[in-house]
């Protein structure tokens, strides 16, 4: 929806460590223990691959573009692959 993949591939490896970390080409997620968790980090990491890595932000300078676009994009993508489930429901912990 954002722009077309410009790498041939993309490969996601879990591993020893915790949540996740994102390169060209590349994610590296960590173990989780329900569907819905391991959707989602890897989705969220993936999604990185758009923003920061093929838009070209700087990540640390706009960290609310690289993580809120990020964020979005994984909540809409879970709202898609786990219907019966509300994503986009307010939190407990949410503040007013």
């Amino acid at each position: 929806m954002i722009v077309p993949y410009p790498y041939p591939q993309m490969t996601t490896v879990e591993g020893p460590i915790g949540g996740g970390i994102e390169y060209p080409m590349i994610t590296h997620i960590g173990q989780y223990e329900s569907a819905e968790g391991l959707f989602g980090v890897t989705y969220h990491e993936i999604s990185h691959m758009w923003l920061p890595m093929v838009v070209g932000t700087d990540e640390k300078a706009y960290a609310w573009m690289d993580e809120g676009t990020t964020t979005f994009n994984e909540t809409e993508g879970r709202a898609d692959f786990f219907p019966d489930s509300n994503p986009w429901a307010r939190s407990d912990n949410a503040s007013d």
